[in-house]
Formats: C-alpha cells, structure tokens, sequence
C-alpha cells in the first residue's frame, strides 16, 4: 500500500472512531459527563461510577489500581475505552463488570485473587502477569488472537486452555506451576517458551509460522505434536528433553545444551532451509536418525561443535553435506571421530567394496603449480576438496586441474567425491 493509500485508509479510520465516540456521547442524554482518563484507587469510587457518571464510552485510558478494589460489578455501563486498560494490584477475583473495548494496550497485572479472565477487553497488545490464583485461560473469547500477547510470571497457571491460535507474537515466560500448553495449537508470528519449570509437554502445538524459543524449560521432556517451524527453532537448556517429536520443516534449527538429549529420534523426516547448529549437548551420543535425510535438507550451513560424547557422525547426510558444502561446515570439539570435518570424511570411505576398485591418481605428486586429478575407470569426479595438516578446508572445486601455487608447501589430504563414493589421498606441495 502506498503513501497516499494509507493516508486515506488512516483518516477513513480516525473518521469511524470519532463517530462511535460521538454517537456513544450522544447516546449518554442525561448521563454524566465521562473525564477523558478515569482512574480508580477505591472501592468506593467504581460502586459510585453508575451514578456519579454513568459514560458509556471515555476517549482516554482507565486504570484501576489498588488493594482496597475487590469487584468491578459498577463498571457496566462503559462500552468503549479510547486509550489503555490497566487492572492491577487489586483484589478482584474476576472481571464482571468488564463489557467495554479497549482501543490501547491490556494490562492485567499483580492481581493475587483473579481466578477468570471472563470480559476480558480484547487488543493488539495484552500483558497477563503476576496473577497468582489464574489456573487457565479459558475466559478468553478472542480467538484466533491477533496481536502481541505476554503471559509471564502468574505461578499458579496450570494450563494455557482457552487459546486456540494466535496471528501475532506470544510469550509463556517464568509461569512456575505451568504443565501444559492445552489447546494452542498454532502460532503466526514469534513465540517464546521460557522458565517454565513444570512444564511437561507442548499439547497440540504443531505449526509456529514465525521463530520459536524453547527454553529453559527445567520438565519439559519432549517435543510433542511439533512439526513445522517456518522461521528459527531454539531448543536451548531444557535439561530433561529426550525426545524432539516429530519435526518435519524447520527454517533454521538449533539444539544447544540440552543436558539429557542422548539422540536426535524424531527427526528422520526433517527438512532444514537454512542452518543446522548441534552444540554442548553433553549427553548426545547418537545422530544416526539424521542418516536418510537428503544432504541439501540439512540447510546450507552445519555446525556440530561441543558435543563431547558424539563419535560417530559418519553417516550418509553429513558425508554428502561436507563434499558439498564444506566450506559452511564447523566441525570441532566433539568425541573422536567426529572433531573434525576431516575425521568424519575418512570414515565415509569406509566399507565400500567397488569404490575400493577405484584407483585416484594425483599427477604430479609432489607437486608445485599444478596437479590433475584422475581415476582408473572413468568413474565422474563430483567434486575435490583440499585440507591442510591443520584440517582446514583449503580450497574446493568441481575441476580435475588445480593451481596449487598459491597453497604453501606442506602434505595435504584430498577428498574426492566420486559418482560412488568418496576417495582419500595425500598430495605433497613442494
């Protein structure tokens, strides 16, 4: 939409909420006049709203503050809020009396009794927090919910029933009592998963169309219903995780110090966009649910690094990833065998019984400018790659000739990939 176009759809806009006001107004007759903000901090002056005022609609914003305050019932008459909604540190045990919308931010905070969120005004932006005596979210009439919504922080939440979808961001932060996410079963845009102690599963999540954090989630055990992450996937210090679900689609994955997490079960069908990070997972052992997986659906960038137990990554993706890709691998610091892309690509000639017919000859060898690269029984060379004794990938190409005179002199191992397999050879730059 251009500038010209917003323009005319904002003042379209502003023109319709000026007439609801004013008809609202209008409507009021012998009502009393609605202040452009209200602000309660007593019982007593919410009992005496329909009376003393009596507005159906205010332009400004209400705040409802204060421990004296134990009901809203007197609140019926207002129907519209032109600016923010605050209810906090009161002692209400449930919103009756809230009928009105609210044209600003939600803010439901510090209220140790509320127990129903029934009448709740919907927005674009709602904080739930600190609200000790709230078990679930059923009260919530909005769904599917669009805008930002933050639940943080209300320890008694046992269940987040009563959310179905959402088309904005979510957070579920530091709710200590928190079991389950219940119904929600989707999420459009970015949601964050955090300090949830209790927390044992993820319900029916499936879909996050945006980024997801899970983390620090101290019970959570498994993935659950997961499957579909479009954008960034976090799993970070959940430290009884064993089991990632069933993940299909993720755009970029990371799965990073999760204490428990002894094999990748789960992923056997995942297909990764962009990048694939696997670190400090001190317990991992076992990748072999990566093995059928298409080299070009692990992403275009692989780091597996600090996993001190993982030997054995010498299974069919990464081999084919790293004659591919190499150069956007980083590969360091886990069990022998797999410290190294170099470790891993000498055990993906392993047990190959034709391939170990096939003769590469490198000519010269030593050589100094140039080498030609060959196999006894025309077998198609798919690509070459050069490391030095360090193990650093120091040159990769497609082409059997080579212009060595660049590389410092020094023994190199050459990986060649063949149409069956991989062959490794030592070449000496003099």
């Amino acid at each position: 939409m251009d500038i010209s176009s917003c323009l005319v759809h904002n003042h379209h806009k502003m023109k319709y909420l000026i007439i609801i006001f004013v008809l609202a107004f209008w409507a009021q007759d012998t009502q009393g006049q609605c202040p452009s903000d209200f602000s309660f901090t007593k019982q007593i002056q919410i009992d005496s709203f329909p009376s003393k005022y009596n507005c159906g609609a205010i332009m400004g914003s209400i705040t409802i503050f204060g421990p004296s305050i134990t009901s809203l019932d007197s609140l019926y008459p207002l129907n519209t809020i032109g600016g923010s909604c605050t209810i906090a540190s009161t002692q209400i045990h449930n919103l009756n009396g809230i009928h009105f919308s609210s044209y600003g931010p939600v803010n439901i905070s510090n209220n140790p009794f509320l127990e129903d969120l029934t009448g709740m005004p919907p927005h674009n932006v709602v904080d739930i927090i600190n609200n000790d005596a709230l078990v679930n979210l059923e009260g919530i009439a909005f769904t599917p919910y669009s805008g930002n919504l933050n639940i943080n922080d209300n320890d008694g939440l046992i269940s987040t029933n009563g959310l179905i979808e959402f088309s904005g961001a979510v957070s579920i932060d530091n709710n200590s009592a928190l079991k389950d996410l219940g119904s929600l079963s989707s999420v459009e845009g970015y949601l964050l998963i955090s300090h949830n102690a209790s927390l044992t599963s993820l319900g029916n999540l499936s879909t996050v169309k945006g980024d997801l954090t899970i983390s620090n989630n101290a019970s959570l055990t498994h993935l659950g219903n997961l499957s579909v992450v479009d954008d960034q996937l976090k799993i970070h210090q959940n430290l009884s995780l064993t089991n990632l679900g069933h993940l299909t689609k993720v755009g970029h994955l990371i799965i990073s110090e999760n204490d428990s997490l002894t094999n990748l079960n789960g992923l056997e069908e995942l297909t990764i966009q962009n990048a694939f990070y696997l670190e400090k997972n001190k317990s991992l052992v076992d990748i072999s649910s990566l093995a059928n997986i298409e080299p070009v659906d692990l992403g275009i960038v692989l780091k597996i690094a600090d996993n001190p137990l993982l030997s054995e990554c010498a299974i069919a993706s990464i081999c084919g990833f790293l004659t591919v890709n190499n150069q956007f691998s980083e590969i360091h610091n886990n069990g022998t065998g797999c410290n190294s892309s170099m470790e891993i690509l000498e055990q993906c000639t392993v047990d190959n019984h034709e391939l170990s017919q096939t003769t590469i000859t490198i000519a010269p060898n030593p050589a100094s400018d140039y080498i030609f690269i060959s196999s006894n029984d025309e077998k198609i060379l798919d690509n070459i790659l050069i490391y030095n004794a360090l193990g650093q990938l120091v040159l990769s190409t497609k082409s059997n000739t080579i212009n060595s005179s660049s590389l410092p002199k020094g023994i190199y191992t050459v990986v060649v990939k063949t149409s069956i397999g991989l062959k490794i050879e030592k070449l000496i730059l003099e």
